[in-house]
This record gives C-alpha cells, sequence and structure tokens, in this order.
C-alpha cells in the first residue's frame, strides 16, 4: 500500500501542476498580449507542458498497474472533488475541478 501511495503522490502532483500550467496557458492565450514576446512564453509553456505530460503519464501508468481503473477513477474523484488545484490568476482563487478531472482521465 505504501508503493501506491508513493506513485499517487507522484500522480497527483504532476497532474496538478499540468492543471494549473494548462489554465495559465488557456488564459495568456485568450487574455495575453499579442506580442512577440508572449508567443515565445506561450511556446515555451507548451513545450513545458508537452515534458510535465510525459512525467506525468509515465507515473499514471505505474500506479495502473497497482490499481484497477475503477479504483484509479474514484481516487482521481475524489482528490479532484475535495483537493483541486487552485489557481490565481489576480481576480482571485479559482478552483480548477473540472479541469482536475479532464487533466487525470486524459488519455496517455
Amino acid at each position: 500500500m505504501s508503493e501506491i501511495n508513493n506513485v499517487w503522490y507522484d500522480v497527483k502532483n504532476q497532474g496538478d501542476r499540468l492543471t494549473v500550467l494548462r489554465h495559465r496557458l488557456k488564459w495568456l492565450q485568450e487574455w495575453g498580449p499579442k506580442t512577440t514576446q508572449n508567443a515565445r512564453n506561450i511556446e515555451n509553456m507548451k513545450a513545458g507542458i508537452r515534458l510535465e505530460q510525459n512525467r506525468f503519464c509515465q507515473a499514471k501508468r505505474e500506479l495502473l498497474k497497482e490499481l484497477k481503473a475503477s479504483e484509479y477513477q474514484s481516487v482521481v474523484k475524489s482528490h479532484c472533488d475535495t483537493q483541486a488545484p487552485v489557481d490565481d490568476l489576480g481576480t482571485g482563487e479559482v478552483a480548477l475541478t473540472p479541469q482536475c478531472r479532464q487533466q487525470f482521465v486524459s488519455g496517455c
């Protein structure tokens, strides 16, 4: 069980980080200034997200070796419903519950 907890910890942390990064990327694409610098920032963020996604998928594959898909879905639902990551882009904290669910069930 300890091994599962350690792997879930990795999946959860990487998934939460990706959820926040994707939220910020979407905001930047929609609301950020339309400048050359911002375009570079967006491309850098996309590259970072791809790297994080690879790490997330590797950890998720390890976890799914230990858990049934239904158990994984239950853990994800509980996490996203009660501990979804939050982000604050200057407008106050926003719980990223739907984005959390989407990240954790996305295909790898």
